[in-house]
């Protein structure tokens, strides 16, 4: 029998793999639309803390609040969890409260998960993202990258994002474009613009900015609160209805975070880690899942007792605005809300929840080609007020 291709080896993998994903999708709507305290599929996205540390002050972060200790994680650490997540094939997102790209094993991150079949994704403010790392990134086998850049111009953006230059960060976002349009598009590449008060603006200059570009999609995402540290977003007419009919956030039966220490949390928005269910360093990421703590958090959140794991001046969901659908906010935690209805959008093989939204290569190659002309142009009209 012939020895099968690299090519081949890596189509089967691929096949796999996205059989896996599915399945476990399908695990995943159906016990976030029949919450229990004991969830039967695996988690669908792992958040990986690789920092905690961040190199800018963002207004609509609470990086400056948070209580935690600066810390790194250790690469055999990084390996053991992607190693007992492998089979189970869920998202991987190498970020949660720091930027990612601090880490000085940011690249073997990558090739760590690529090692084991896994698709490692990173959200960035991009303002370490020169070309030589880059370059390493694409190589390494980044399957997505977001570029957290709200504001349109010079002045919106450095009000948010302290600490960054406005053309700097946009020439960083431009050479990686550049680099993954030669090698053929392999990273999934869109930006993503927090709607805010200081930003709605300059809202319609983003999508016409960015539009531009070979980028697979533009995400333009809510203001979330973070427990009451965002003054801008009021919950109470939300919070003023009986305790009964709040929803019953979907995030416990669909993600876990890992801090950077290893700690893991139930809510990967619990920036300050209020709710712990276990150490990663001494135990399984896959037990823990549904370990004692993680079953009474979702046993909690379906009886609504938030106030067993709310502190006094530190509380969790009921400061927390994504568990309320809105016009502003329609992709909350609460999604999805119908079974049968997404079961049929996946078998007519419909655009379902969380799929990622990729543009047709031919326009992203003549994106490419277009930005290649009109990159100072492009720049131009990026930095006028």
């Amino acid at each position: 029998m012939a020895k099968k291709t690299k090519k081949e080896k890596t189509s089967a993998e691929d096949k796999y793999r996205d059989v896996v994903k599915k399945y476990n999708y399908l695990g995943f709507l159906y016990n976030a639309t029949h919450p229990g305290a004991y969830c039967a599929s695996p988690p669908h996205q792992v958040y990986i803390e690789l920092t905690n540390v961040c190199n800018l002050r963002c207004t609509h972060c609470p990086q400056s609040t948070m209580r935690r200790k600066p810390q790194y994680m250790d690469m055999k650490l990084f390996e053991k969890i992607i190693k007992e997540l492998a089979p189970h094939k869920p998202f991987i997102d190498l970020y949660l409260q720091g930027e990612s790209l601090l880490h000085p094993k940011i690249v073997d991150a990558v090739k760590i998960c690529r090692k084991y079949g896994l698709l490692p994704r990173i959200t960035t403010n991009a303002t370490l993202l020169k070309k030589n790392l880059s370059k390493k990134l694409i190589d390494a086998g980044l399957d997505k990258i977001e570029f957290s850049m709200s504001g349109a111009t010079k002045k919106g953006y450095e009000a948010i994002h302290r600490g960054a230059k406005y053309e700097d960060t946009l020439n960083n976002m431009l050479d990686f474009l550049e680099l993954n349009a030669g090698a053929g598009f392999p990273v999934h590449a869109r930006p993503v613009f927090v709607q805010e008060e200081k930003t709605i603006n300059e809202k319609e200059k983003y999508i016409r900015l960015f539009s531009k570009l070979p980028l697979d999609d533009i995400h333009v995402s809510p203001l979330i609160n973070m427990f009451g540290w965002n003054k801008e977003l009021d919950l109470s007419p939300f919070k003023n209805k009986p305790r009964e009919e709040w929803p019953i956030c979907k995030c416990p039966w669909r993600q876990i975070g890992i801090n950077a220490d290893g700690s893991v949390r139930a809510c990967i928005f619990d920036y300050d880690s209020r709710y712990l269910v276990g150490d990663e360093n001494k135990e399984s990421i896959v037990n823990l899942w549904n370990s004692e703590k993680m079953q009474k958090f979702r046993q909690t959140i379906i009886d609504r007792r938030y106030e067993e794991f709310d502190k006094p001046g530190l509380p969790l969901c009921t400061e927390c605005s994504q568990i309320w659908p809105s016009n502003a906010n329609p992709d909350t935690t609460q999604l999805p809300q119908d079974f049968c209805k997404e079961m049929d959008n996946f078998f007519k093989n419909e655009q379902h929840l969380f799929r990622a939204r990729y543009a047709p290569l031919e326009e992203k190659k003549k994106k490419a080609e277009w930005l290649k002309k009109n990159r100072k142009e492009w720049l131009k009209e990026a930095l006028a007020d």
